[in-house]
């Protein structure tokens, strides 16, 4: 088999399995994958000269169509690139390709130029991998729910034969089947008894529900009305919002869970989807060893601490029983407890709009609510979540939340992209800085409007409240401008949120920039509200 034969197998297979986008980064040693590439009809490839950000793109691909999306790479330490967003796919259960160059085995181990050892960099971080030689390429299976690895090494001539047009046939795309289908008596019977061992211990359990995809929060909203527990519904979740869950949603923010008087109130927790944002969560590791039952479709417990793997979504059914016990006098009490810190709390917010929550609470108001929005991982998902109006048909944020770190946000934004809608990406200035480079992708956005919005407070002000020591944090004083200027968007400094926004071109930068001082009243202002707050359990 030639290379080029072998090459256009490979992308055959791949289309077969209902791949159609690929995110190339092109370099001597994936020339036959290039060449392929570049004379196939059918697919979508988009060209990048930076694989970290590349294969962050190739993720928000990704979470926006569900389909498997495939980054392909030349060999040496542009295969280490992608680690970060592999490990991002690994946490977040999605199916990114990654299809690496590499030179003759009889290269590796050896430090000749652009030859590391490939084989295995990625760990236990990809579900299937392959080491294949680009005259012999065999069957290959991608899977529909971990990242897969797919190494090829070509040798010179790299090119050893004519590249001519071909039309690549994509099939369309169907993910394994999940945990909810094809349930045996067996399985139902197990997650029975786990549930049943839960109540044995827990009769007031708090309800936390993470990000979830959009197929899952119907199945989901339906479970939860079936259940008059107080549940924390964090905006990822798409269900922060929803009208008929209200009367038994928690809200004011992390400050609502203090005091000790908390575990009178509840004694175990009932987690439905992704691991949650909130302070409590990791609470749970010491501070409040409760009892954790999980309802997920990521196999993930989220605690140190030894606690049961999740049950699938489908087994929320099984709460029905235990449900009918309602909820407890005190667990509503803490209910009537979080509506009137809201109330205060509206006020704060209300007093100084300079503040960077009150940004948060005015931003809300002014994004669409059919936008399509993605949060940065650090403060702003926690402050969205803490001040963003509550409106029936807000605005749903995504978020890279696998592993919750601030790298290549902006490209995972960029790789999201709706093309029926507005599209905002709220990232904080670090979060940022990391990913410069990423605009590099509008040129593959076509009429879509994007507006970035940099909150830039300085540093990671995130760490000033939990260490007060300014080596955490980061400090600076630049602006984003030149960053604007640079990649060719209009740019808006602001200091508060404008009633109206003025008329944007198509691609807009907006940093805004909090005041520290009003920021750090508020933030005194809400912890001495929380502990004011009237408590008779």
């Amino acid at each position: 088999m030639k290379q080029i034969e072998g090459a256009r197998h490979l992308i055959q297979q791949l289309a077969t399995q209902g791949i159609r986008d690929f995110v190339l980064c092109a370099g001597a040693r994936n020339a036959p994958l290039v060449k392929v590439l570049g004379a196939a009809s059918g697919l979508q490839v988009v060209s990048f000269f930076d694989e970290r950000a590349a294969a962050f793109f190739a993720l928000g691909r990704v979470r926006s169509n569900g389909r498997p999306v495939a980054v392909v790479t030349t060999s040496g330490t542009a295969v280490a690139e992608l680690l970060p967003a592999t490990v991002e796919a690994w946490y977040s259960r999605l199916p990114l390709v990654l299809v690496t160059a590499d030179r003759p085995a009889e290269y590796r181990e050896t430090g000749a130029p652009q030859a590391i050892e490939q084989v295995g960099i990625f760990s236990h971080y990809v579900a299937q991998s392959y080491d294949l030689s680009g005259t012999d390429i065999p069957e290959v299976a991608v899977s529909a729910v971990a990242p897969t690895h797919i190494n090829v090494a070509f040798e010179e001539p790299l090119i050893d034969s004519e590249v001519s047009p071909w039309a690549c046939a994509v099939k369309e795309y169907h993910a394994e089947a999940k945990a909810t289908q094809g349930v045996e008596a067996s399985d139902f019977s197990r997650w029975q008894a786990t549930t049943e061992s839960f109540f044995k211990t827990v009769r007031s359990p708090l309800i936390m529900v993470g990000d979830l995809s959009e197929g899952e929060r119907a199945p989901v909203r339906s479970a939860l009305l079936n259940l008059r527990w107080p549940m924390l519904l964090e905006g990822p979740s798409g269900l922060r919002e929803e009208k008929s869950l209200a009367d038994f949603r928690l809200e004011g923010g992390d400050g609502i869970f203090q005091g000790p008087e908390l575990n009178q109130a509840f004694d175990g927790v009932i987690r439905i989807g992704g691991i949650p944002t909130t302070r409590l969560w990791r609470d749970l590791e010491q501070l409040r060893p409760w009892p954790v039952l999980s309802f997920s479709s990521r196999p993930f417990s989220g605690l140190g601490r030894k606690v049961n793997q999740p049950l699938p979504l489908k087994a929320l059914e099984l709460l029905r029983e235990p449900a009918s016990r309602g909820t407890t006098e005190a667990a509503g009490q803490w209910l009537r407890r979080s509506q009137s810190l809201v109330a205060s709390l509206d006020h704060l917010l209300a007093q100084d709009p300079h503040a960077e929550p009150s940004v948060f609470r005015d931003l809300s108001g002014l994004i669409p609510p059919q936008a399509h929005l993605f949060l940065g991982s650090s403060l702003p998902i926690r402050e969205w979540d803490l001040a963003a109006r509550y409106r029936e048909a807000n605005a749903v944020p995504m978020a890279n939340r696998g592993a919750n770190g601030i790298d290549g946000v902006m490209s995972s934004f960029l790789g999201s992209l709706s093309a029926e809608k507005e599209n905002w990406l709220v990232l904080g200035d670090l979060s940022a800085l990391y990913d410069l480079n990423a605009p590099w992708a509008l040129r593959y956005s076509g009429q879509t409007p994007v507006r970035i919005v940099v909150i830039n407070n300085q540093g990671g002000q995130i760490f000033r409240r939990l260490f007060h020591d300014p080596l955490f944090e980061n400090q600076h004083r630049l602006g984003f401008e030149g960053l604007a200027e640079m990649w060719g968007l209009d740019y808006y400094l602001w200091r508060r949120v404008p009633e109206r926004p003025p008329p944007m071109a198509r691609h807009a930068l907006i940093e805004i920039r909090p005041n520290e001082e009003a920021t750090a009243r508020f933030w005194e202002h809400y912890q001495a509200l929380c502990k004011a707050l009237p408590c008779t359990l």
